[in-house]
């Protein structure tokens, strides 16, 4: 099983592609063309030129925006894991702009479980963490939220909760009466991925057991660190948690998103804003509209023989992307379709190598619902230094008609070595 180890994706130097079918020869990095031999642009995210964002987005619900901030403090420290005040009600007042509001991840878990109507998702949902158990939480970060009409899910480390510096019992109970989450964010935040089974015991059911004591429900874990395998989940399900979160990367700029699929429930992603991240990259990220699918991917069959289905980069390349090593791989992806109508499917994938720019095309296969879909190669380019010069490019899909409800693309490696996902756009 894949880990949450640190990954790269920069969200905000994705490169948008509108051209048409290419058989480029010799590409270098930011270079491509289309089918009549003229120059591809590349579009930066959000740039003029993408398909155009439709009124009431997003009529398709697939990875679910979500950041995490360690700590906010006055002013500037040494520590890069935490922000500013300003720099955290910037951030925020962004999201709110955009018309995102948040949730915990208990009542965003509730609506996706059918505990509560999907009316009360909202358009735009965000989920927000803060993973900290210091005091400075209640009096630096939870103002700004109140501000903005935000709550959070509030990470807590069960070592720490005696120190003179954390949060009160009382006022983690007058946070949790105001409708932050208490989730459990293990004992004393070690790589739970190093730990004997007797040592995991006491960071997951330990920690659980004395937010318990406290009154605390503690329904969700956070990884420390975002370090996750096989059996720090096992652990984590068998404890009585409902859901476990991970991490993207080490800061924003790697990504990171949560899926409402049932079976990625201990494999929920988020983002990190630091110190160090700019707002562009924060926006950037907020902006981005498609289903990551190394995010939102369930394994359906995985040979293994050239290699495990896992997020991974590829090369040199800073983004993250999905590959499928072996002929038979096969993964699904599932969204949910809010308002019934036409839809256009589009996927990056790698279409070949230098050598052969479009030679992976016959390699994917895709059934949409159970019904095998037709694709179309769309551009060619190589973004960045990558392993054997990978040529990225497009899929785009049959348009389809879709009935309001959950649907679910299933994309097949047809041959070895050729089938690498980024992500999947779903749009009207």
């Amino acid at each position: 099983m894949a880990s949450g180890s640190w990954r790269w994706k920069v969200a905000g130097s994705a490169l948008l592609l509108a051209c048409a079918e290419a058989s480029p020869e010799g590409l270098t990095p930011g270079q491509g063309v289309d089918a009549g031999g003229q120059s591809c642009q590349d579009l930066p995210l959000g740039a003029a030129g993408d398909r155009p964002v439709k009124a009431g987005w997003p009529q398709v619900l697939g990875t679910v925006h979500c950041l995490d901030y360690d700590g906010v403090v006055p002013d500037t420290t040494d520590d890069p894991y935490v922000v500013t005040i300003e720099t955290y009600r910037r951030h925020l007042q962004a999201a709110k702009a955009r018309g995102f509001a948040a949730l915990t991840m208990e009542k965003a878990l509730e609506i996706a479980d059918g505990k509560a109507p999907w009316a009360l998702m909202p358009e735009r949902p965000l989920l927000l963490f803060s993973d900290v158990t210091a005091q400075v939480f209640a009096d630096h970060a939870a103002p700004v939220l109140r501000e903005l009409g935000y709550r959070a899910t509030i990470g807590l480390e069960t070592a720490i909760l005696p120190q003179p510096w954390a949060m009160s019992i009382q006022t983690l109970k007058g946070l949790e009466a105001e409708g932050f989450e208490i989730a459990s964010h293990s004992h004393s935040h070690v790589d739970l991925t190093a730990l004997s089974p007797a040592q995991l015991e006491v960071e997951v059911d330990g920690a659980r057991a004395i937010l318990q004591g406290h009154g605390f429900e503690a329904k969700h874990y956070i990884y420390p660190l975002g370090a996750w395998n096989a059996a720090v989940v096992a652990r984590v399900e068998a404890a009585g948690h409902l859901a476990a979160r991970a991490t993207g990367s080490p800061d924003i700029r790697g990504g990171g998103f949560a899926s409402f699929d049932p079976a990625r429930r201990f494999k929920l992603g988020c983002a990190l804003p630091v110190a160090t991240s700019t707002d562009a990259e924060v926006l950037a990220y907020l902006d981005d509209r498609r289903i990551q699918v190394e995010d939102a991917f369930v394994t359906q069959a995985d040979g293994g023989a050239n290699g495990t289905i896992e997020p991974a980069n590829f090369g040199a390349d800073t983004f993250r992307s999905l590959p499928l090593h072996d002929a038979g791989d096969s993964i699904r992806v599932r969204f949910l379709v809010r308002r019934g109508g036409t839809y256009h499917l589009r996927l990056r994938v790698k279409r070949g190598t230098s050598a052969a720019p479009s030679g992976a095309d016959a390699g994917y296969r895709y059934h949409l619902d159970g019904a095998a879909m037709a694709h179309r190669p769309r551009c060619a380019t190589v973004p960045e230094p990558s392993l054997d010069t990978v040529v990225w490019g497009e899929h785009d899909l049959d348009a389809t008609d879709l009935d309001p409800g959950w649907h679910e693309l299933v994309v097949t490696a047809l041959t070895d070595w050729s089938v690498v996902i980024d992500w999947l756009d779903v749009s009207p």
